[in-house]
């Protein structure tokens, strides 16, 4: 047998179980070398049994595995274990981060979704610094290690039905075939049609790429072409995103605008000016944040002071947050579903603040969300208290605190 068709085994696990360390988890990534997509960990608890080895005899480094077999080990593996988790890092956080410092980030989001504490972690070919548990970094883990093997199998099969919807979001780029990976086609792909938001901007080969404004929106060829709306939220930008079939959008633009205007004249705010912002608002759901405001302009589109200063624009980022953390992913669909649409400062005006409560009771799933009696309740006080209320519900719902949050909750005490 060949060093490359080694299995795994217990052998580290066993030296820590018999040293009275019995929750020993290990950590394995995939998608580092992609050019577009998330990076994905995930971080998997064996029960510290040597029988273990035989319910999981065919789990080996996934690369060596068919998708099948990937597939069928991956239930066996989240059926055996005694727990799992998975995090992401998206492809905007990769360009912000760096490839390592994502990698690390996706698997200490993992570790947060393990409801048992590791005694030790073993790792493939990593450490996490900030980490405090004793850790092991073993160069090709996955083939030495069923822990860390089980956890690469966890992480390709999640990353891999990821790029499959984002086959569906973005055809023609070949997601669901080559995985984000660098094939010729993906190369084409690109040359052809432009690179998309889960496009990872920062990696050599699309640093090249002319990213004009209307290539940021797949489904919205030829924006720039149409001329400039009008702009006005509760008419205009729904036509428009019913046109070029998004009805999800043109229906949640409408809510908003039934939103913005209650609470524009509640809070005796000019309801014309929180209209005009609809387009960069809604648009701004499919564009990466620094070209927002250039691709605003290219298509002639109305944009608020607030827009134009981006001291810190808090809610795209929020929203980020939130996908990453409960669905895994940037992607513009699941953004537009949980409203990536305004921006909120640290020091947010009246404006800014009726968008951004707008966009959040603007609940498009039946009912009421499951904020609004927070939210609600802060608005008996002021659209700052409300917005409050929000952030507030949101913190202990996200796996990692961020420190922006905290910012804007001192700025709005």
């Amino acid at each position: 047998m060949t060093s490359a068709q080694r299995f795994p085994d217990l052998n580290f696990e066993q030296a820590y179980w018999s040293s009275g360390i019995s929750s020993v988890a290990g950590l394995d990534e995939a998608g580092r070398g992609a050019w577009a997509g998330p990076v994905c960990a995930a971080a998997v608890i064996l029960p510290p049994d040597p029988a273990v080895g035989g319910q999981l005899a065919g789990v080996r480094d996934s690369k060596q595995m068919t998708p099948a077999a990937r597939a069928f080990w991956a239930q066996k593996i989240r059926t055996v274990a005694l727990d799992w988790g998975i995090g992401f890092t998206s492809a905007a956080e990769i360009d912000c981060h760096g490839i390592l410092p994502a990698t690390r980030l996706a698997m200490l989001r993992a570790l947060s979704l393990i409801s048992i504490s590791p005694g030790h972690l073993l790792i493939d070919a990593l450490q996490l610094p900030t980490n405090p548990v004793v850790q092991t970094a073993l160069i090709k883990g996955d083939s030495r290690s069923l822990s860390i093997a089980a956890a690469s199998v966890l992480a390709k099969t999640a990353r891999d039905e990821h790029l499959l919807n984002l086959e569906v979001h973005y055809p023609g780029y070949g997601f669901g075939t080559h995985k984000g990976y660098g094939t010729q086609f993906h190369k084409q792909a690109l040359q052809h049609l432009g690179p998309t938001p889960v496009h990872r901007s920062s990696f050599a080969p699309l640093k090249p790429l002319n990213c004009a404004p209307e290539r940021t929106a797949p489904f919205l060829p030829g924006l720039s072409g149409l001329g400039p709306p009008t702009g006005q939220l509760e008419e205009d930008v729904p036509a428009f995103f019913a046109g070029h079939g998004r009805r999800d959008l043109a229906a949640h633009c409408t809510a908003v605008a039934t939103e913005a205007t209650r609470l524009a004249v509640r809070f005796n705010l000019p309801i014309s000016q929180a209209m005009a912002g609809g387009w960069l608002h809604d648009i701004s759901g499919v564009i990466p944040l620094d070209q927002r405001i250039a691709a605003a302009e290219a298509w002639g589109l109305p944009i608020l002071e607030a827009e134009s200063q981006l001291p810190m624009i808090l809610h795209q980022r929020l929203s980020m947050v939130v996908a990453e953390t409960w669905f895994g992913c940037f992607d513009p669909v699941v953004l537009s579903a949980i409203g990536c649409h305004t921006t909120l400062k640290s020091h947010p005006e009246g404006l800014d603040l009726l968008v951004f409560l707008a966009d959040k009771l603007a609940w498009d799933k039946g009912g009421q969300p499951p904020y609004a009696a927070a939210v609600n309740s802060g608005l008996e006080v002021s659209l700052l208290a409300g917005a409050r209320a929000y952030v507030e519900w949101l913190l202990p719902r996200l796996a990692v605190r961020h420190p922006w949050l905290d910012e804007f909750l001192a700025s709005a005490a």
